[in-house]
């Protein structure tokens, strides 16, 4: 797990690579094996079954385009279309509008719409695959509007 503390300084995940193609791009942070904990023991992402965003602050609420979790195979497990599924504590617009749900993090549009919880404590983002997988790395593409206001401070599991 990793806790930044802003959107650009991971701590204990592996290999980070923070690419963007051009200024146009999305904010993106890619995660890569292998992992220590905090003791310095490598991890393994071996039987991956769900990716958890959570924070505490209500000024933090959760709003991402895109998370992407690919296996060793190279598939993105995540996507709705592999059987993964999201779910978040809550939602900052009408379920009638097309943004803010936490399914628009697994429809593979990185430039789509976002999802994004209330401005209230303790909320959090579950992206859970179909079954446990090996997994090589994972994605998240933060909001364009203020990459480090949506990305800071967030603990993910």
């Amino acid at each position: 797990l990793f806790y930044p503390a802003n959107c650009h300084k991971p701590c204990n995940m592996g290999a980070a690579t923070s690419d963007l193609a051009d200024p146009g791009d999305l904010p993106r942070v890619r995660y890569f094996q292998p992992s220590k904990d905090a003791a310095g023991n490598t991890l393994t992402w071996n039987g991956v079954k769900k990716l958890r965003v959570s924070h505490e602050s209500p000024e933090n609420p959760i709003e991402f385009h895109q998370i992407e979790i690919s296996g060793v195979d190279g598939i993105n497990y995540a996507l709705k279309e592999n059987g993964g599924t999201a779910a978040q504590s809550s939602n900052a617009y009408p379920p009638d509008t097309p943004w803010g749900h936490a399914s628009c993090v697994i429809d593979g549009d990185r430039y789509g719409y976002f999802n994004r919880t209330a401005c209230l404590p303790n909320g959090w983002l579950d992206v859970t695959l179909s079954e446990p997988r090996w997994i090589e790395s994972f994605a998240i593409f933060n909001s364009g509007f203020d990459m480090c206001v949506y990305a800071n401070g967030h603990l993910v599991q």
